[in-house]
C-alpha cells in the first residue's frame, strides 16, 4: 500500500547548489520561463544570485570540483 504525502512533508529544496557554471544557470532560467509565471521567475533569479555570490562553494555532494 502506497503511503500519500502532502506538499508540506517534502523537504524544501535549494537549487543554487547545483547552479555551477553559466550552461546550468543559463538552462535553469530557461525551464523558468517556459512555465511563464512572473513570480517564478523573480525566485529563479535569486537564486541565481545567490549561486553567484557562493562562488561555487555550494555545490552538491558528488559534484564537479
Amino acid at each position: 500500500m502506497t503511503k500519500s504525502i502532502s506538499i508540506s512533508e517534502l523537504p524544501l529544496f535549494d537549487p543554487t547548489p547545483y547552479l555551477d557554471s553559466e550552461e546550468a544557470i543559463v538552462a535553469y532560467l530557461a525551464d523558468i520561463r517556459r512555465a511563464n509565471d512572473p513570480g517564478l521567475l523573480a525566485s529563479a533569479l535569486n537564486d541565481v544570485e545567490r549561486a553567484r555570490r557562493c562562488g561555487g562553494h555550494n555545490r552538491p555532494t558528488g559534484g564537479k570540483g
